[in-house]
């Protein structure tokens, strides 16, 4: 792009444009999301887009895709494309470039042997670790960089919150490694190491619920069994303070904090929220440790997770929530390993749907808010993966928790955690460091990663995730116009 190439063009910048222009536009109505997701991965992201000249499919080429090949409605398409070019007009005004054009780019000079593996060699394996989170045209650089490697995927398919990837599928992986002429057999793991039975179970409803409501919309595989048993997760009907007071007031776990004692929340454990502004409204308590939204939290794994108002911040409506978690949960026992009835639970959510079709308004009529739903459920799934050991949910807002606390009453527990107040446990200046560390090259989450060098007292290891992450926003803003 312009202005150095130094401006980039993400979701954010879409969305931006999309507020800006939407209202007066044929594709006025259809998710920005949704859009998004349509450019990311078929419009400019797909294979084909990757071998055109022009980096991109014509208008013409995207209205011809298969009906199946997205998921957005066909008649939907010459409105999607109309955005794409208002987008794409937005982004060449602005001198950014974005996700797709910085892969043509590298893939261009990979085909050419121009870029090698390291001291001038290709690599003998690559595994490519959440392979859900990859479009086709990500996809194919890899390959293409891999040559004659080994090649393994790993993924999940209920985890697809990228913004861009959310039309996931392990087909079309196997799709790109036989054009690329390789052999791709399919394993199916089914224990699940991280997390116990108590958590599992609750993971397991999840994408039941994803797999009855929005068929297709997930890979339908054998279901996870967890390694060995554990508590079920808790509902708590508390506001954040209160729930900071029953939860972390625990004798001998407290740092001083400029003269303020305040109750620990150790490096391994976190507390996620639905937005990024919601952490402004946490306690000192829960600020004083790791805070993450489920975007930032993909990929990481915490002993203990506290889920703070998450259906209180939901995209989705708590009439959404009611009519896709109706008949949840039933026939299991709390602690259950993931054992359950499936198909009794799928019996008894038939009857719900029908005694509730006599004049009950769907509250998923339309194509945007099954989008919008099928995303929070996602985002659901991933922040309850997060938990090895212990799973809270806290919400203050009766109608917002109503439907999630109802339905999965007999898969979670309404008390305390086991140990009750002493759920703060303090961590060693080495754990806070090395998860700092972690944040930091891993998963460049700079604000998280300052928390963790400010509790390790590594003062040069704050300054350098402060500084960072400073770069990184205005690297995101871009130039100033004045």
């Amino acid at each position: 792009g312009g202005r150095g190439g130094r401006v980039f063009a993400g979701f954010d910048f879409w969305k931006a444009v999309y507020e800006k222009h939407a209202k007066r536009s044929t594709w006025h109505g259809v998710a920005v999301g949704a859009l998004w997701t349509e450019f990311c991965t078929h419009v400019k992201g797909s294979r084909q887009a990757l071998a055109s000249e022009e980096g991109r499919l014509s208008r013409q080429q995207y209205l011809e895709l298969p009906d199946r090949t997205t998921a957005l409605a066909v008649r939907d398409r010459p409105a999607a494309y109309s955005a794409f070019e208002t987008y794409e007009k937005a982004r060449r005004d602005a001198g950014a470039s974005d996700l797709c054009d910085f892969v043509r780019h590298l893939h261009r000079r990979v085909v050419a042997g121009a870029v090698r593996g390291g001291r001038g060699s290709r690599p003998t394996h690559v595994f490519i670790d959440e392979v859900q989170d990859f479009t086709p045209a990500e996809l194919e650089l890899v390959l293409a960089y891999a040559g004659g490697a080994r090649v393994t995927a790993a993924g999940d398919t209920a985890q697809t919150i990228t913004r861009g990837t959310t039309s996931f599928k392990f087909a079309a992986v196997s799709a790109a490694f036989h054009l690329a002429g390789r052999r791709a057999p399919l394993e199916t793991l089914t224990t699940n190491w991280r997390t116990h039975g108590g958590v599992q179970t609750l993971c397991s409803h999840v994408v039941r619920a994803m797999c009855r409501r929005f068929p297709g919309a997930v890979d339908k595989l054998p279901e996870e069994r967890a390694h060995f048993s554990g508590p079920p997760p808790t509902c708590l009907p508390y506001d954040l303070e209160a729930a900071a007071d029953a939860l972390f007031v625990a004798e001998g776990s407290v740092i001083d904090l400029k003269g303020i004692y305040l109750t620990e929340l150790g490096a391994h454990q976190c507390v996620f929220v639905r937005r990024a502004a919601s952490k402004a409204a946490l306690p000192a308590e829960f600020t004083a440790g790791i805070c993450l939204t489920v975007e930032e939290g993909k990929g990481l794994e915490f002993a203990d997770v506290v889920a703070a108002n998450f259906f209180t911040d939901s995209e989705a409506k708590p009439a959404e929530w009611e009519a896709v978690l109706r008949g949840w949960g039933r026939r299991t026992t709390p602690g259950d390993d993931g054992g359950d009835d499936a198909e009794g639970e799928e019996e008894a959510d038939a009857e719900d749907d029908t005694r509730a079709g006599g004049g009950r308004r769907n509250p998923l009529a339309s194509p945007e808010r099954e989008a919008v739903m099928l995303e929070e459920l996602k985002m659901l799934y991933v922040l309850c993966t997060r938990a090895k050991r212990r799973l809270i949910f806290v919400e203050a807002d009766p109608q917002a928790r109503a439907a999630f606390f109802d339905a999965a009453r007999h898969i979670t527990s309404k008390g305390l955690p086991p140990g009750g107040a002493r759920f703060a446990e303090a961590s060693t200046t080495e754990e806070w460091r090395a998860r700092g560390v972690s944040l930091l090259s891993t998963h460049r989450n700079y604000d998280a990663a300052a928390t963790c060098f400010r509790n390790a007292g590594d003062v040069a290891g704050w300054l350098s995730a402060t500084a960072e992450g400073l770069r990184a926003r205005a690297l995101a803003a871009g130039p100033s116009d004045s």
